[in-house]
């Protein structure tokens, strides 16, 4: 084979290198040897980009916050201190021993055929209304317990004031701001919700659609096994991650750890952090502004990826350019490749997005080293081929010197000015199926 035909071969493992890892498969860009064979230009750019997570990396962002309603945990145990839902099948007991203090204590238990749940209850002791159940609502702390009949699944929960706050009855005039609890069991799995939210204009927590969440933490276990950590705070400074009641915009952080992959065996952990401009009342019309992802593999293998605005590491801006990178690294071997893209007119909408160029830099062990650049004459959308725009790949060999193509694609066809810094320098063409058609020695 020629030297021409070597360095189009390289061409188009540097142009296939873009591709990403995604699901269980562990992308081994730069793992082997460069080839001895010509490749066909055309459909390696095109493989290279099959995958639109390449650069279209905002497409896998997780984009809803947690839910904020409270699974009717306050309000059915209120009304029954009440003696509103009284049934044949509840029975309550209340301690009031320690009504020197202010407090009572109420047990409620109910009895389905499906279901058994204790409520219990700290209560504001009303002196004045003695045991009358009406005049003492005013619940300084909760905690319910649920189990399932029949089945391995129980739910606890835990109501508890936060801030100033020093009941979880929600009342006028106060910041009615609680801690919320949960941890759901079903056999050796659990998931664990912690968070902060108030009920909103309305005054009731059970009405999903107007209370405010300040910040929320998600667990999830297997026995002693960590699963998984998700974690969404406030991100705008206003400490209110998602704001139901006002229907205002904000600007949410969010963290998620997976530190057990048990669905992919492959992959060691996964970590992905990122900000998001939250609809509080449609997430469809969240927008991503930051995105960053890390996977580190069982081979040693690990892969970084990141979306943001280029120049500042800003957030991201509707219409505006921002970079794709990944950053791909076993032992010392590097994959680096970076994607410049075009935003679309709205964030919320990923399909919007356009490719303007790639670059993908490759150092190896060894010492070699390739850099491949693409800039294509019109913006790609996702799923588009690589067809038309201008190509330069620079490869080191140590001890063998440079190699360089500069040149230009026409519908997947190639002409370019070929060198090896020594002997061998000219220029040729190439079909898009990558076919010698032309040489022209210097």
């Amino acid at each position: 084979m020629n030297g021409s035909s070597k360095i189009i071969g390289l061409l188009a493992l540097a142009l296939a290198l873009g591709g990403c890892s995604r699901g269980a498969t562990e992308s081994v860009a730069g793992g082997e040897d460069f080839p001895n064979t010509v490749s066909a230009i055309g459909v390696a750019t095109q493989e290279a980009l099959d995958s639109s997570g390449t650069w279209n990396l905002l497409e896998d962002m997780p984009l809803a916050p947690p839910s904020t309603s409270l699974d009717e945990s306050i309000a059915p145990a209120t009304a029954r201190i009440a003696g509103r839902t009284a049934q044949d099948s509840s029975f309550m007991k209340v301690d009031l021993s320690d009504t020197a203090s202010g407090i009572a204590i109420v047990y409620s238990t109910q009895v389905t055929d499906s279901l058994i749940e204790t409520d219990t209850l700290a209560i504001l002791w009303n002196e004045f209304a003695k045991d009358a159940p009406q005049g003492n609502e005013q619940i300084l702390w909760a905690k319910v317990r649920k189990i399932q009949r029949g089945s391995l699944r129980s739910v606890h929960q835990s109501i508890e004031p936060a801030g100033t706050d020093t009941m979880v009855t929600a009342l006028p005039g106060k910041s009615n701001r609680i801690r919320f609890r949960q941890t759901t069991s079903l056999g050796i799995r659990q998931v664990s919700l912690d968070m902060e939210l108030d009920p909103g204009t309305d005054l009731s927590y059970d009405t999903e659609n107007d209370n405010r969440i300040f910040w929320s933490r998600i667990v999830h276990l297997r026995g002693a096994d960590t699963l998984e950590i998700d974690s969404w705070r406030d991100g705008d400074g206003d400490s209110i991650a998602v704001d139901r009641s006002s229907g205002k915009y904000g600007v949410v952080e969010f963290q998620r750890i997976v530190p057990t992959p048990v669905k992919q065996p492959l992959l060691r952990r996964f970590e992905e952090h990122g900000r998001l401009r939250v609809d509080p009342r449609d997430s469809t019309r969240n927008q991503p502004l930051r995105y960053l992802r890390t996977a580190e593999w069982n081979s040693g293998r690990v892969v970084t990826e990141r979306v943001a605005r280029p120049a500042s590491d800003s957030d991201l801006v509707a219409s505006d350019t921002a970079i794709v990178q990944r950053l791909s690294v076993l032992g010392k071997d590097t994959v680096r490749s970076a994607f410049r893209m075009l935003m679309g007119p709205d964030l919320s909408k990923d399909t919007g997005n356009r490719m303007l160029s790639l670059e993908v830099h490759v150092h190896k062990a060894t010492g070699r080293m390739l850099t491949l650049s693409f800039v294509s004459d019109t913006p790609l959308r996702d799923g588009d081929p690589v067809r038309t725009g201008a190509v330069s790949l620079v490869e080191v060999r140590p001890g063998q010197g440079v190699f360089t193509v500069n040149g230009r694609m026409v519908q997947g066809a190639l002409t370019a000015r070929v060198s090896d810094g020594a002997s061998l320098s000219g220029t040729g063409s190439w079909s898009a199926s990558g076919e010698l058609l032309l040489w022209k020695p210097d």
